[in-house]
């Protein structure tokens, strides 16, 4: 049988896949040049101990990169529809960091935004360069789990 599903999680050869049923199921990509990221729809065959082996992965809407060591392109996600950089008031936040992945989000064509979590501590110079952000058209959300304000509008 022929199954499709959602990679959640990956580490070396092995997937965690989610198939829409509320149960994960372990995986085996078949091959080595087989590169599925977490994010990636893949097809799969169920073996007969239950383990899925992953046969193709699915095209890719979206995919989020990075440069590794020797300077190549390396998959970190994919189908990645919108990326949340978390900030807080502690620890500081790295601003270059943080420019480096609103660009890569952009780059990719992926939305971007920006939390600021830990609402409830006052930060006026977290908060003025969040609003310079917001100036220039990312949307910040505001964050808070004492009392859990701001998380819907995140989900």
């Amino acid at each position: 049988m022929n199954c499709v599903a959602l990679v959640v999680a990956r580490h070396r050869q092995e997937v965690l896949l989610d198939t829409g049923d509320g149960q994960p199921i372990q995986g085996l990509l078949r091959g080595r040049k087989l590169g599925a990221l977490v994010g990636d729809e893949v097809r799969f065959e169920l073996a007969a101990d239950g383990t899925a082996i992953v046969e193709d992965v699915l095209p890719r809407r979206t995919l989020l990169q990075r440069i590794d060591s020797r300077g190549r392109a390396e998959g970190v996600a994919a189908n990645v529809s919108l990326l949340i950089v978390v900030l807080a008031p502690l620890p500081p936040p790295d601003w270059h960091l943080v420019d480096r992945y609103l660009v890569a989000g952009t780059l990719m064509g992926i939305d971007v935004a920006l939390v600021r979590n830990k609402d409830d501590i006052q930060d006026s110079a977290l908060d003025h360069r969040l609003s310079a952000y917001g100036d220039i058209g990312y949307r910040i959300m505001h964050l808070c789990a004492r009392d859990a304000s701001g998380i819907d509008e995140i989900r």
